[in-house]
């Protein structure tokens, strides 16, 4: 109930201080391409505000009710943009390994973005600087002694260097992978095809049936001897 009445106080005095605003100051803007216009109607509505003690929030409300036209769709794009997240903001932000790219993807992404931003990628220098900053740590580690300025070359430098990156690593993973194979055979010798996992005990999968496989291929029937030393097929034995 008291954030009710508390919104309909400010609801009445908004109005008051629009019809206010209104009696004061009668001039609306359309838009202009003579800066004199915009000049001499923000020197006439900031008096006005400024008379009626106003607060900065305020100002801003009863100011966009002098707009209209193209001046008026000019504040509404502006305000879709306070709404939005800023592209400049994302590409100040923009990280390789944050976004879990390639280098060629994060190359595409800093180019779109950039757009944005064209004063903090103005120069060469610039750029590349910028370019490095946002690579994944083991791509720009390897890029710290490259002094090219060059922003075309330097992006070819970092796709070499991203890919060598990736080389080193599948390498690691697979030394790490074949490691652990070693280690699950090995265990499972001891325990007679089955490794160990904390208390259980697990199957070495494809190994054991690989051993009863060939197993089988040997398996042969041995006649055996009947009376009087002749062979007879009734029976196997292994």
């Amino acid at each position: 109930m008291q954030w009710q009445t508390q919104q309909a106080v400010a609801a009445v005095t908004c109005t008051r201080l629009l019809e206010r605003f209104k009696k004061l100051f009668t001039t609306e803007v359309e838009g202009s391409v003579n800066p004199v216009d915009a000049e001499n109607w923000l020197k006439g509505v900031e008096r006005v505000l400024v008379a009626m003690g106003v607060t900065d929030e305020q100002k801003v409300t009863l100011t966009t009710f002098s707009l209209k036209g193209e001046a008026l769709i000019w504040w509404e794009a502006i305000q879709r943009q306070l709404a939005a997240p800023l592209p400049e903001a994302a590409f100040i932000t923009l990280e390789q390994e944050k976004e879990k790219m390639t280098v060629p993807e994060y190359e595409a992404k800093f180019n779109a973005l950039s757009r944005y931003a064209s004063d903090l990628v103005d120069t060469n220098e610039k750029k590349c600087r910028r370019f490095k900053a946002g690579l994944e740590m083991n791509v720009r580690t390897r890029l710290t002694s490259y002094k090219q300025e060059n922003y075309a070359d330097l992006v070819d430098m970092a796709r070499k260097v991203g890919k060598d990156v990736k080389r080193m690593f599948d390498k690691q993973e697979q030394s790490k992978k074949s490691k652990t194979e070693a280690g699950q055979a090995s265990q499972a010798s001891k325990f007679g095809g089955y490794y160990k996992i904390g208390s259980r005990f697990q199957h070495l999968k494809g190994q054991s049936e690989s051993k009863q496989q060939s197993g089988q291929g040997q398996l042969t029937s041995r006649p055996s001897m009947g009376r009087g030393g002749n062979s007879s097929s009734r029976g196997t034995s292994f």
